[in-house]
């Protein structure tokens, strides 16, 4: 949250560039998940925020 507010990290930058990183980073993960054959199960200790 705090890289998010001061605009540092990941989130540095204009929302489209920040946009491109996340969707070419963390995104991409999903996107591979999401043409396998098979169920994906995931047990999550602790808060599952986002594409939980």
């Amino acid at each position: 949250m705090r890289e998010m507010q001061a605009k540092d990290g990941m989130f540095a930058g204009e929302p489209h560039q920040v946009a491109r990183a996340y969707t070419d980073s963390v995104q991409r993960i999903l996107l591979i998940m999401e043409q396998l054959t098979i169920p994906v199960i995931a047990a999550v200790n602790g808060p599952a925020m986002g594409a939980g």
